[in-house]
């Protein structure tokens, strides 16, 4: 299981315990600079003393999973990070590999900025991630994250364009408020449904690999542009490399993300 933290302001010592309210015993500092000036006990060299102190494994992995990215392909032609890349690159899915590796031992939180980033179950928080950053690293296969412009809303769909086409999503009514704009959809690989073929609501791919799971398979798809979805279906649905998928989303488990990062629901 893993928790997600921010240190906000605290005290060493408080923060220590809300670690230990939860039974944590190994923090995740995802923070790009892990230092900071108004709160220097949660400098990286005196954070990792006080948990080794407690008891407890401190790993730095901003690198990694950090928002602030060293490589410029990570960022889109206004400058802003983009999470779908962030999250396709080598190095964050290095990251997640050891998150999922340290899980078979520890109970992990990963520390973010200096800010709570969502408090909730693990169901919850997989159910509803409040924003693109938590949503990029909980849940296994990773949620497909899409780079799209917002265009309008209208009789419960968004139209969004990305991939060189307009597509009409089921979405949540709270989009309605959105102003036309860039935003990021996020879709877990088992959220898809597999038609015949294009109906206008449908996100189009061809598969590239096909990797059995055992009861499911998953399928690494490519857009025309070159966007990488993943979808999970079920054993019996026979897809071979190189067909073409027409995917519709299932509108409970689309979520829009707005240019800030944070979900859009109601």
């Amino acid at each position: 299981m893993i928790y997600t933290i921010g240190h906000s302001n605290h005290p060493i010592d408080r923060f220590i315990a809300l670690l230990q309210q939860h039974g944590i015993d190994a923090v995740a500092d995802v923070r790009s600079t892990p230092y900071s000036r108004f709160n220097p006990q949660f400098s990286k060299e005196k954070l990792q003393a006080a948990l080794a102190g407690a008891g407890m494994k401190y790993v730095f992995l901003g690198e990694e999973l950090g928002a602030r990215s060293k490589d410029p392909m990570c960022y889109d032609e206004s400058g802003r990070v983009s999470y779908r890349r962030l999250a396709s690159t080598e190095l964050f899915r290095r990251g997640l590999d050891r998150l999922l590796t340290g899980m078979q031992n520890h109970r992990i939180a990963i520390m973010c900025d200096g800010r709570i980033e969502q408090v909730g179950s693990p169901h919850e928080v997989f159910a509803r991630p409040a924003n693109v950053f938590v949503a990029s690293f909980i849940g296994t296969p990773q949620m497909n994250l899409i780079d799209a412009q917002f265009k309008s809303y209208g009789s419960g769909k968004a139209k969004v364009a990305f991939d060189q086409q307009d597509v009409d999503l089921s979405v949540n009514p709270a989009v309605a408020e959105l102003k036309p704009g860039r935003v990021t959809l996020g879709i877990r690989p088992r959220a898809f449904t597999v038609v015949s073929e294009d109906t206008g609501d449908t996100i189009d791919a061809v598969a590239e690999l096909i990797e059995p799971m055992g009861a499911e398979t998953l399928i690494h798809a490519r857009t025309r542009t070159g966007n990488d979805i993943r979808v999970v279906v079920a054993r019996d649905k026979r897809v071979k490399t190189g067909e073409a998928l027409h995917l519709v989303p299932d509108p409970a488990q689309t979520h829009v993300f707005a240019e800030d990062g944070k979900a859009v629901r109601a």
